[in-house]
């Protein structure tokens, strides 16, 4: 019932969320950090089940405090992720858009309404995964890209 026509902009993008922020203050035995080979997967599961669209927001905030030192490398690290993936598929002949640091409400509603969703290590992301399921879009992890 929030969905607004302003959450429906990116509905038929690829949309990926990133799982980032306080996860990389932790970086031994890390499940939230995705690698970048997990996007090349990615890159060649959409081209083998064409999906033509070239049109990707990528999602990603953080939610803990990132002004002690701890936080700003966190922080930076996350940019250079983000960066990262952001320009492998622009390599790839996609539009990249971001979306970082915005109300996680709102950031819900966006991928909830996703025609095709990437998800990301977590329960937030699951849990935007299973409503993708739930209204017949597709959701792309790890088991689909097998």
């Amino acid at each position: 019932k929030r969905t607004k026509i302003r959450h429906k902009l990116y509905d038929n993008y690829i949309n990926i969320h990133l799982r980032t922020g306080d996860v990389f203050r932790k970086m031994h035995n890390n499940k939230y950090v995705i690698p970048l080979s997990y996007y090349d997967k990615i890159i060649k599961y959409l081209k083998k089940n064409n999906i033509n669209n070239k049109n990707l927001l990528i999602i990603s905030g953080w939610h803990y405090n990132m002004n002690d030192k701890d936080g700003k490398q966190s922080k930076k690290k996350s940019l250079k992720y983000i960066e990262d993936i952001k320009n492998l598929f622009e390599k790839n002949g996609y539009n990249v858009t971001t979306r970082l640091n915005e109300d996680p409400d709102e950031d819900f509603i966006i991928m909830s309404n996703s025609k095709y969703f990437v998800q990301s290590g977590g329960g937030y992301s699951r849990l935007i995964g299973k409503i993708i399921k739930y209204n017949d879009n597709t959701v792309i992890n790890e088991d689909t890209i097998k």
